[in-house]
């Protein structure tokens, strides 16, 4: 009999391992993108390429390189860039990268401060944390990136 191990990794993959599997092991699903959005921002899922280009939407992003969450969003603005040429540079400009740049301070949620003093007013990041939040910025909403823009499978 085999034996099968199944991890949630810190970069949202969940991979699954049988030992003295001769057949290959994959990733079987990952932890999506989703944006925590102000109400003023409208944004739905079918119009979500359109608002984030829009000029009045600040995104806060995760800091690629040092957050897998901010590795998966500049994908998306890679496969944002592929139905509006130009996007992509638009989007690396004025993204915000407010998590993974350091430990700072540990008390403060930096996505809800962010929020609060106006800075932002839509973060992408993982499903996973969207709840909490949501929770830290009143009337804030959830919404799932769009499959057409989520980053390919790795």
């Amino acid at each position: 009999m085999r034996t099968l191990t199944i991890s949630l990794c810190a970069i949202g993959l969940l991979v699954s391992h049988a030992a003295d599997a001769a057949e290959p092991v994959s990733a079987t699903a990952r932890n999506g993108l989703c944006a925590v959005a102000l109400p003023e921002v409208n944004l739905t899922a079918d119009n979500f390429a359109q608002r984030i280009l829009d000029a009045d939407v600040k995104v806060a992003t995760a800091t690629p390189k040092a957050d897998p969450a901010g590795d998966l969003t500049w994908e998306m603005f890679r496969q944002i860039d592929k139905q509006k040429t130009g996007a992509f540079e638009i989007l690396d400009r004025k993204a915000k990268q407010i998590v993974g740049k350091s430990v700072g301070d540990l008390k403060v949620d930096p996505v809800a401060v962010a929020f609060a003093r106006g800075e932002v007013n839509m973060m992408i990041g993982y499903c996973s944390a969207a709840p909490d939040q949501v929770r830290n910025v009143p009337g804030a909403q959830i919404v799932r990136i769009p499959t057409s823009l989520a980053p390919p499978p790795q």
